[in-house]
């Protein structure tokens, strides 16, 4: 009778670390890529080939990232209003004075203009085409950051709002001649 022979186990060899990268490593570019793209065209003008075109890859390797450009979508809404909940209720709760908690809220509500103005625009003007579910997600962010602002007491406005008047120069009109 013959006996069973030992079989060798498989050897394991472990890849080098630089192989062993996070597989969601690009995920950042490719929200910003999609912030852009959607900022660039509005949600209805842009496709998930015009994001992998921004970025050099193919098409399909978008939805290892996200399931839809409703779902790429949704995570650049969310990253456009990320901080701003969070940075007000702290500056609300504050315990400086009124008008300066106020200043210091609009410039908070203000920054992201200029930090990431893609997102801001898309989550102002594209936000309305997420389905109802996202809508309402986002809307509790918008909601909770407007009930901050109106809890402020601020008997100091007008001070305050001339102090912000200031702040932004005024652009001069020009006329064109006839």
């Amino acid at each position: 009778m013959r006996r069973p022979t030992a079989r060798a186990e498989p050897t394991v060899v472990a890849m080098p670390s630089a192989r062993r990268r996070s597989p969601r490593r690009r995920a950042p570019e490719i929200i910003d890529a999609a912030a852009r793209v959607f900022a660039e065209r509005g949600f209805h003008g842009a496709t998930t080939q015009d994001i992998a075109d921004v970025l050099g890859i193919r098409q399909a390797s978008l939805y290892y990232y996200f399931a839809s450009k409703e779902a790429a979508l949704e995570l650049v809404c969310l990253k456009g209003v990320e901080g701003f909940f969070e940075a007000a209720k702290a500056i609300a709760t504050d315990r400086g004075e009124p008008g300066e908690r106020l200043i210091r809220l609009i410039e908070s509500h203000l920054s992201p203009l200029i930090d990431r103005p893609d997102y801001v625009r898309v989550f102002l003007n594209e936000r309305q085409h997420l389905p109802a579910e996202s809508r309402r997600r986002i809307g509790k962010w918008s909601r909770g950051l407007e009930k901050i602002f109106e809890d402020v007491p601020c008997d100091q406005l007008p001070e305050v709002l001339d102090r912000l008047i200031r702040f932004f120069p005024r652009r001069e009109r020009r006329t064109e001649e006839a």
